[in-house]
């Protein structure tokens, strides 16, 4: 485990980067998994043309605060990582849920079962041109005597989770996620299957004259019907 030292568990005042958006300072941290997010079969450079499946992580940093909004006063500072929609063997999000958990989990956990926890994230900023990208290096579970403390918590905290769509957690994503998650063929089948409010302007996913959604594992890291978003 890494060595960490009093200091880190201060609160952090925010730093802005050359692109103005607003970075924590690098080293450990305490985060709170806020929300857990959905985005269908995406494409990139490891996907191919029919896209791979894509979940997203937001932690949200309880002692790396900032003032965005006057009226707010100080909110936490965001992180987030996406993985691939799976719990297999070599599974990404797999390794990083057992990290932050301290043990293994099976095949069939449930990803609802990980909102609201608790851990550190090592924090590292990368310069990429003129932009600082946030880097997680590594996950842990909390000390047994952070475990003990009570970090506020401030943002709300959901799954969303396209195969039991709700139109309320979907109008509360940022507007450039509502448009990346609707260019996705399991959006798209959402949409053909019941009415769905357009807040964004729908891209056709084209494959042979029809959207094609890639077969998901039998057992999804979703809980089926626990989309309820809390606080």
């Amino acid at each position: 485990m890494l060595k960490k030292s009093h200091k880190s568990f201060k609160t952090m005042r925010a730093k802005k980067s050359a692109s103005k958006r607003v970075n924590p300072e690098p080293g450990v941290h305490v985060a709170r998994l806020i929300q857990i997010i959905d985005w269908g079969s995406q494409i990139d450079k490891y996907s191919g043309d029919e896209g791979r499946a894509k979940v997203e992580f937001v932690w949200e940093l309880p002692q790396s605060l900032h003032v965005f909004n006057e009226d707010k006063g100080e909110q936490p500072l965001l992180v987030s990582r996406k993985y691939g929609n799976t719990l297999g063997r070599g599974s990404a999000m797999k390794k990083d849920i057992e990290s932050m958990l301290g043990h293994k989990i099976e095949s069939d956990f449930e990803l609802d079962s990980m909102i609201g926890e608790l851990c550190m994230l090592n924090l590292s900023i990368e310069q990429d041109g003129e932009f600082e990208n946030v880097v997680i290096q590594s996950l842990m579970p909390l000390t047994k005597d952070m475990a003990k403390k009570k970090f506020p918590e401030f943002n709300d905290q959901f799954v969303f989770d396209l195969d039991n769509f709700n139109q309320d957690i979907f109008d509360s994503l940022p507007e450039w996620k509502r448009e990346q998650i609707a260019k996705s063929p399991e959006y798209a089948n959402v949409a053909a299957s019941q009415p769905v409010k357009k807040t964004v302007q729908q891209t056709p996913v084209k494959s042979n004259g029809q959207a094609k959604v890639k077969e998901q594992p039998k057992a999804s890291p979703f809980k089926k019907g626990a989309v309820k978003g809390k606080k």
